[in-house]
């Protein structure tokens, strides 16, 4: 292969790369955005910020949908999301629903689709979008909740999509293997949450535990070979043996197995 095609061929893989990365920031970015714009209309409910965004939510995790119509200046709006939406009664059932704020203002075809004319306007569907209850303005916790029994039992929640029931099971085994501290079974199933490259809050749960288990094997491994530096010969190597199986195909795993190779060598030398 020709230097100028091999050269070519590196130059579109980065250039890949980068627009992959930087798309997935800007995603990171308007999310953020997108929070802290309607963070006074959704009170402690993770909503997901527009109705296309939403049905792609449905589809993914099989949730059927609640949307809750609104507009940024609507008072009413605001009393909704203040008292019954930071309600715990009222947050845990709908677990059951993907929540999906829709603005009146802007999603103008999807409002006048549902013939929608008060805010706030709620409206449980199936996961076909079917709607199968619907109330404008707000209601107190307890009445919510009635509303939301009652719209359960008439809109099943779905499968949800291959890659989202991996997720949930490398979520449980993640669980499962923090709780055990069993850190090889941990690693295994944060790789099979991140193999699903789902945008998805157990991802981000299941990166962040990678993050704290490599932080905690990095204190481990300065404390090996302050142990191996201080002669405490048979600590280090026992330290330094539980981190390259636990540790195995990391960076401090590759350390660890370096520093008890140099261990080795230094005890068959004496």
């Amino acid at each position: 292969m020709k230097l100028t095609t091999i050269l070519a061929v590196g130059i579109a893989a980065f250039l890949t790369v980068a627009v992959a990365f930087q798309s997935a920031r800007a995603q990171e970015t308007q999310k953020a955005v997108d929070a802290e714009q309607w963070a006074h209309l959704t009170g402690d409910l993770p909503m997901v910020i527009g109705c296309e965004k939403g049905m792609a939510q449905v589809e993914l995790t099989g949730r059927p949908p609640v949307y809750f119509f609104v507009t940024a200046e609507c008072d009413r709006c605001r009393e909704l999301a203040a008292s019954t939406f930071k309600n715990s009664d009222v947050v845990k059932a709908l677990e059951h629903f993907t929540p999906i704020l829709v603005d009146g203002d802007t999603e103008k075809e999807i409002v006048r689709k549902f013939g929608v004319s008060a805010y706030p306007t709620t409206m449980f569907a199936k996961t076909n979008g079917k709607p199968v209850s619907m109330f404008a303005g707000p209601a107190k916790a307890k009445d919510f909740l009635a509303v939301v029994t009652s719209a359960a039992k008439k809109a099943k929640k779905g499968r949800g999509s291959k890659q989202y029931r991996a997720l949930l099971k490398a979520d449980q085994e993640l669980t499962k293997a923090l709780e055990a501290k069993q850190v090889r079974r941990a690693f295994a199933a944060i790789k099979k949450a991140e193999a699903t490259e789902l945008d998805h809050a157990l991802v981000e749960r299941a990166r962040a535990a990678k993050h704290e288990l490599m932080e905690r094997g990095q204190r481990a491994l300065t404390s090996a070979k302050d142990a191996m530096d201080g002669g405490d010969a048979a600590s280090a190597a026992s330290s330094l043996r539980e981190l390259s199986l636990d540790y195995k195909g990391t960076p401090v795993g590759d350390r660890a197995s370096e520093l008890l190779a140099q261990l080795r060598d230094t005890e068959s030398e004496e």
